[in-house]
């Protein structure tokens, strides 16, 4: 019984940190009290990559940049033959 109340906090704490990681509320871990489905769509969340960048939680873990962030590559497509503009 110790044992089992030990690990609640921790899990809970597992739990949070990872929907935090994908920009959703700690109080979603109380959809695992809903009875079948819950677990199920606590799975599918703890699965789900986590938001890239920073989010309102704080930075990505994984240091990844935010969608959009990253260089910006210029394809220039010219015609057959022609030549590209002198800079």
């Amino acid at each position: 019984m110790a044992g089992a109340l030990a690990l609640i906090i921790p899990t809970l704490a597992v739990h949070v940190r990872r929907l935090h990681d994908i920009d959703q509320s700690g109080w979603m871990v109380l959809l695992g009290l809903i009875p079948g489905v819950g677990g199920i769509i606590l799975l599918v969340f703890h699965l789900m990559d986590g938001t890239p960048g920073p989010n309102r939680y704080g930075e990505d873990p994984k240091g990844r940049l935010p969608y959009g962030a990253g260089p910006t590559v210029h394809h220039h497509h010219y015609a057959p033959g022609a030549e590209p503009p002198a800079v």
